[in-house]
């Protein structure tokens, strides 16, 4: 039965490998050369005959499946599956590699160092509940040491550990917050809510800077701005740029002046300015790519200042730790010298 052919094929295409990156750019080639999405995939399918998701994908495509239905759940495949339905498959592919680089990128140059600075912080939390709840009690009983200098001692580390619980739990419920609000898919709301009480700049900066991330990446793919805004705007993987690519879209299509449109309450006051001087240069692409640069600026000189903090931070518990532990230490001989 035809239905139950289509199931299989399905079935089988689901638990089977994705394409790779290379391979799907090597397709794309095909079709800039005017090869039929099914004859590249054919052709495809005699470079690569051990590929099983490329049989897969053939044998879809002669069954009448659209390709988003046949993709895989790669990263890549999962943002094709979208843009598929809006671009042709050779601008697709270029646009969602061109993008997933540029995250990747983007990733790899800040996680590494925020990265290092929350284990950190982790490891000076570590240690002192480490010496405060194991080496000092074992030091004290050993030591026998139960006068009021040893419990001003147990003091002070009775209030570094409150200070630990206190920022633990300001960051477990940061990141409960933050989890909650991707899972039930309330940015937007967030957004709009803080927009209203003038407290959305971060958001407003985070927001523009993916929404110039995604649409330069079709630009740069000859995709023009009216199409890569209708793209954008139905995009429901990222929510605020499906926000900000709605009502830019919508008021282009009112008839507004382009220049006019950009001055848009919920896009970041940087990226209108940059924008207009590149409306006058006559270079659209070139001020996307110098709001790109700026906000990466910014971003890095932040996470330089937060690395401070909390390096400082974590140098205080050691130091405090340290110390502390030298004054138990030095106790007995304080003892000694009374008697």
């Amino acid at each position: 039965m035809p239905g139950q052919s289509v199931t299989r094929s399905l079935r089988k295409r689901s638990s089977s490998a994705s394409l790779s990156e290379l391979q799907w750019l090597l397709l794309a080639r095909m079709l800039e050369r005017n090869y039929s999405v099914r004859d590249a995939f054919e052709s495809l399918s005699r470079t690569y005959p051990s590929s099983r998701a490329i049989r897969n994908i053939c044998s879809g495509l002669k069954e009448g499946i659209s390709l988003a239905r046949l993709l895989g759940s790669s990263p890549f495949e999962r943002e094709l599956s979208f843009y598929v339905d809006f671009l042709s498959l050779d601008k697709s592919i270029m646009v969602v590699s061109r993008q997933l680089k540029k995250e990747k990128t983007i990733v790899s140059r800040f996680a590494g160092k925020i990265g290092y600075q929350v284990m950190l912080l982790l490891a000076s939390f570590g240690l002192l509940f480490l010496f405060s709840q194991i080496v000092l009690p074992n030091m004290m009983s050993m030591l026998a040491l139960a006068d009021e200098r040893s419990e001003s001692v147990m003091a002070v580390f009775r209030v570094m550990n409150i200070i630990r619980d206190v920022l633990m739990i300001l960051i477990v419920l940061f990141v409960l917050f933050v989890l909650y609000i991707i899972i039930r898919k309330r940015e937007n709301y967030l957004w709009v809510y803080l927009h209203h009480h003038g407290l959305d700049r971060p958001l407003k900066v985070y927001a523009t800077y993916r929404f110039v991330i995604r649409l330069n990446c079709m630009l740069e793919n000859g995709i023009s701005l009216i199409d890569a805004l209708n793209v954008l705007r139905h995009d429901d993987s990222t929510r605020m740029v499906n926000l900000l690519a709605h009502h830019f879209d919508e008021v282009l299509l009112n008839g507004v002046d382009f220049e006019k449109s950009l001055d848009m309450a919920y896009f970041d006051d940087d990226f209108h300015s940059l924008c207009l001087l590149g409306i006058r240069s006559d270079d659209f692409n070139q001020a996307l790519e110098d709001y790109e640069y700026m906000v990466e600026l910014k971003l890095d000189r932040i996470l330089t200042r937060l690395s401070g903090v909390i390096q400082a931070v974590c140098y205080l518990f050691v130091a405090a730790v340290i110390t502390m532990g030298y004054q138990v230490l030095l106790l007995p001989l304080q003892l000694l010298q009374e008697y």
